[in-house]
């Protein structure tokens, strides 16, 4: 049995690049295992056994709220009541809050198109989320042939754990939180533009997660060789990923930190979590 599921929608999500985090970076040679789940697995996959349940990036958080119903979310809602963690990244984050408002808005002119304010049937985070925030997320035309269309980079700065300076991450339309409830969640980063929070924890019964609205698959020793290496030269594109570069330390520091947050049944792979981060990071940095 895996002690990590990542969920795929079996559409258009960020589970290839997150895949790529855990399995070459995070989980070596700490023997804890990586699977993937779809709704049509859950049930059968999501046993007492597993530590962390991640949902990836998606176009439209619609498509977990259509997939994780019935006996499926009954059985995730008692899984974190047992001690389940869950990372939920972008429209993954949107969804875990109690409470979200999303704007849509037109184009380059930034005119508001419609807001819509959801209370989530999967709502296991005691926060509301909003988004995407304009101070933080400039909107581009969608160009199909340059996935980089759809990102910014936004600058972090620490609440609860440390990230260096520069600390960018890339920013997809993700969401910013506000903490209704501080006995049950708590701002672990925050956007620096706006001082509010970027990556929450938040506790439900035995268990609980980390909701973020950056997009932290896109970053560290990920980010030129697998992420879309095609489109560097324009412009545009270029500024993200260089911000992204000069931000590898912060990335590795951040995951460093968040993991084994999320894992606290697997004590024992803290430390070797930690150096997956720390020592490879290091060494692609000086070469």
């Amino acid at each position: 049995m895996a002690n990590i599921l990542i969920y795929d929608t079996q559409g258009e999500s960020k589970i290839d690049s997150l895949w790529r985090v855990f399995s070459r970076l995070a989980l070596a040679q700490t023997g804890l295992t990586l699977a993937r789940v779809t709704a049509h697995t859950l049930c059968t996959k999501l046993t007492e056994q597993v530590d962390l349940l991640v949902l990836p990036g998606t176009r439209a958080g619609t498509t977990y709220r259509e997939q994780l119903t019935g006996p499926s979310l009954q059985l995730l809602q008692q899984r974190v009541q047992d001690g389940l963690q869950i990372l939920g990244i972008c429209a993954g984050a949107y969804v875990l809050a109690r409470t979200f408002i999303y704007t849509e808005y037109e184009g380059l002119s930034r005119r508001p198109l419609w807001k819509k304010q959801i209370s989530s049937p999967l709502g296991l985070a005691d926060v509301m989320a909003q988004g995407p925030d304009l101070r933080l997320y400039a909107p581009q035309p969608r160009d199909p042939n340059n996935p980089w269309s759809v990102y910014s980079a936004v600058e972090l700065e620490g609440g609860a754990i440390d990230a260096p300076s520069p600390a960018f991450f890339a920013l997809s339309r993700g969401p910013s939180f506000v903490i209704t409830n501080p006995q049950a969640a708590v701002a672990l980063v925050n956007y620096k533009a706006t001082r509010e929070a970027a990556v929450v924890q938040f506790r439900q019964g035995d268990g609980g997660g980390i909701l973020a609205g950056p997009a932290l698959e896109v970053g560290g020793t990920n980010l030129r060789h697998y992420i879309y290496p095609p489109h560097y030269t324009q412009d545009a594109t270029r500024d993200i990923v260089e911000k992204l570069e000069q931000s590898r330390m912060a990335w590795s520091l951040v995951w460093a930190q968040l993991l084994p947050r999320l894992l606290p049944r697997q004590t024992h792979t803290h430390g070797q979590i930690r150096s997956n981060f720390l020592t490879k990071q290091m060494s692609c940095l000086l070469k």
